[in-house]
Parts: C-alpha cells; structure tokens; sequence
C-alpha cells in the first residue's frame, strides 16, 4: 500500500515535521532559532522535500517576504490534519481522551464555554477540551488548516469548506452594583450612573442612544468584556452585559432587563467537516456541543 510513496528517497516523517516547523516560524533561520547546524539540516531537508514532490514549496527571491507557494500551502494543510488524526489516534489508544480545540474570544471562552464544563465532562467522561483565545480570523484560518476543531464568532461565516449554524443569541442586561442605586428603572439609570462601555463600540452607542436618549455618564472605557466586568465588580461603574456574561454576578449585583431589549448578541459555531471526518469520536462530540451544549437562549 502507498508504494509510489515510499519507493522513492526524500518522503519521511522527520523532513515532514521539519517543514511545518519552517511554515510555523515563517522561515529557515527562525525555526533554526540561532543553531547553525540545524539551519543547514532545515534547509537540507526543505531542498529534498521538494525534489520528492516535484514542486517548489516556499517562495524565493531576494525582495519575497517569507511565504509558502500554492503547492506548500497544500502540503502545510494536509500535514496539519494527518498529524492531528495521528494524534488523536494516539490519545485514544493510550488513554481514551477525546480532544476537542474550541477557538473562540476571551469572554466567551470564559462565561460560556468553560462554565459548562461540568456538563461536558458528566455527558463525555473522556473528553478533554482545548481553549484558544483567537480572534474570527484566525478562527477560520485555523479551522481551514485542521489544527481547530471548533470554532464560535459573532458573524456566520459563509465558505464552501466550513459548516457554520447560529447558536443563538443573547440579549443584554445591565449589571448595578449592589449598594449604587436601589432603582429599578434601568432606563432612567443608564442616564444617571456611571458606566463603564466597551471603547469604539457602535452596538452600545446605539443601545444607550435607544435606552436612554441621552448622553450618559461613561466613567471608564473598556477594550473586553473582561475589563467591563472587573469594573462593575469594582463597585464603581454599572454596565450593560451579555445575559449569559452575568450569571456569576447576581451575588454582588443587581441585574435589570433593559426595555425593548432584543437579542445583539449573535453567537455561532463553525467547523471543517472534512479535517473532522478521520476522528468520528472527536466529531460526534462537535455534533454533540453544537446541538446540545453551546445553544444560547435569547
């Protein structure tokens, strides 16, 4: 089996994995990191790759920033998901985890993901989950890659080799301090407490232009989710939130509808039904977060 492969020189695992570490690095002498000796082995091994392929892999040319050709493209692609299959197989045999990667941002990782951890681990015993704060379009470039198995953004994503289904929404609430103001006419308070909002963000200019209707009292700029919250949790500043942000909260907040609220937030999951088709178990449990773990309520 495969004989056309291996009955010629230059195809081995070593000069393989050599040059996903050159693709990686974005370069030899970066992924040599200083060793003279090993930036000749790399280069070595790259030259030799090629020849077996019949095909260069990596641009060349005195004014070309490092960059892979069409053909090494391909390979660093399908190189990706054998080695994660291979891995997966791995883990399977000697312990009989399955890894799930989940690539979504900081604040979701944090209030959605990983607080529904006990019930992926009571639902799947053997799974063991991979958080990876990316943003969206490392997300897709990754997931394109194989090296990602699951992904969440803000907007769906529409690519002929990607899957991608809304997992709902979430509407927003606002998050008072207890002890600040003992209203609960969240509109009247968005114009008299100080806030803290999400730096150069449309969606809450819009929200507090439609709440309030006027100017109000922003009393610290955020650049996450995160921050936003450290802020409420001051004491200091109230905050408009994604509902399912809140739900740790509620002990040292107050946490008021906002009026006419509809759902904003709009999650989805994407995935690359091909990198997934070798590993049916690491599959099965995509299939299962979509459908059963990850769906937002608005």
């Amino acid at each position: 089996m495969f004989d056309n492969l291996f009955s010629e020189s230059g195809l081995s695992l070593d000069r393989l994995r050599s040059f996903l570490a050159i693709a990686e690095a974005r370069g030899i002498m970066a992924a040599a990191k200083g060793d003279a000796n090993r930036q000749s082995q790399l280069s070595r091994q790259l030259a030799e790759l090629e020849a077996f392929f019949g095909a260069p892999l990596v641009m060349r040319g005195k004014l070309v920033s490092f960059a892979l050709t069409p053909a090494g493209e391909t390979l660093k692609g399908s190189l990706i998901q054998a080695f994660r299959s291979l891995d997966s197989i791995k883990g399977q045999l000697t312990d009989g985890l399955i890894p799930l990667r989940v690539g979504a941002g900081e604040s979701v990782l944090a209030w959605l993901v990983l607080p529904r951890l006990p019930s992926m681990i009571k639902a799947h015993s053997m799974a063991r989950l991979e958080c990876l704060n990316l943003r969206s379009a490392d997300i897709i470039k990754q997931l394109g890659e194989g090296s990602l198995d699951l992904g969440i953004v803000r907007k769906p994503v529409s690519l002929k080799t990607l899957k991608c289904v809304s997992l709902g929404a979430s509407r927003f609430i606002l998050a008072v301090p207890k002890g600040m103001s003992k209203s609960t006419d969240a509109a009247k308070l968005l114009t008299v407490l100080p806030l803290a909002v999400l730096e150069d963000s449309s969606l809450h200019e819009e929200m507090l232009a439609a709440f309030s209707g006027e100017a109000p009292q922003i009393a610290c700029l955020c650049t996450s989710y995160a921050q936003v919250r450290s802020a409420v949790l001051s004491g200091a500043c109230a905050a408009m939130i994604p509902e399912f942000m809140a739900h740790d909260l509620e002990s040292r907040c107050r946490l008021l509808k906002l009026p006419n609220a509809t759902p904003i937030m709009r999650l989805s999951a994407v995935w690359n039904p091909s990198s997934l088709h070798s590993r049916p178990r690491t599959e099965a449990l995509v299939e299962w977060a979509i459908k059963k773990w990850l769906k937002l309520t608005a």
